[in-house]
């Protein structure tokens, strides 16, 4: 009776220790794939609302205005431009959309009438800059000179008639993908 008792306890605890291990094991594989799921939701929320803005440049190169203000150097243009990318960031929420001469320097930015204004200032030696000049497009992330705040920087080079006019740039805040 002993022996017997003695081999129900055994297989008994044998029994819990096995169910509460494969307990265990599905547990972590609910959670696995659920964190790869929500994994899969995040990228494909940060996808698309990178491809937004990605297109921004895209576009901006072939306004007119663009190579009004960069190549003729046109206040009024200018003026324009500013109106359309403070425009064009309040709407997409983009943290920035600015316009850089050939030499650096801002000539037209959505930020145009803020006392941070990046107009006049220049940009020729932040990465996205030279290479957006030297590729024809560049990303980048860092922090912003002006703003210290970390971003994705969009840049497209503007060329008109096989010349290099300058680039514009879009700069990218993730506040409210990361509230989302």
């Amino acid at each position: 009776i002993w022996l017997i008792g003695l081999v129900l306890l055994a297989t008994t605890a044998l029994l819990v220790w096995a169910g509460a291990r494969w307990s265990l094991a599905q547990g972590e594989a609910a959670a696995d794939a659920a964190a790869r799921q929500t994994a899969r939701t995040h990228v494909a929320l940060l996808s698309s609302e990178l491809q937004k803005f990605r297109l921004l440049p895209l576009v901006l190169v072939e306004y007119p205005d663009m190579a009004a203000t960069l190549g003729d150097r046109s206040d009024a243009a200018q003026a324009r431009l500013d109106r359309t990318l403070e425009q064009l960031a309040q709407r997409t929420d983009a943290a920035a959309i600015y316009v850089v001469d050939a030499a650096g320097t801002t000539r037209a930015a959505s930020n145009w009438n803020s006392p941070a204004s990046f107009v006049g200032q220049n940009y020729g030696f932040r990465p996205y800059f030279r290479d957006a000049m030297a590729k024809g497009a560049s990303e980048f992330f860092a922090l912003g000179t002006v703003s210290g705040r970390p971003g994705l920087y969009l840049a497209r080079r503007v060329d008109r008639d096989g010349r290099a006019l300058g680039v514009v740039v879009v700069k990218v805040e993730f506040d409210g993908v990361e509230a989302a």
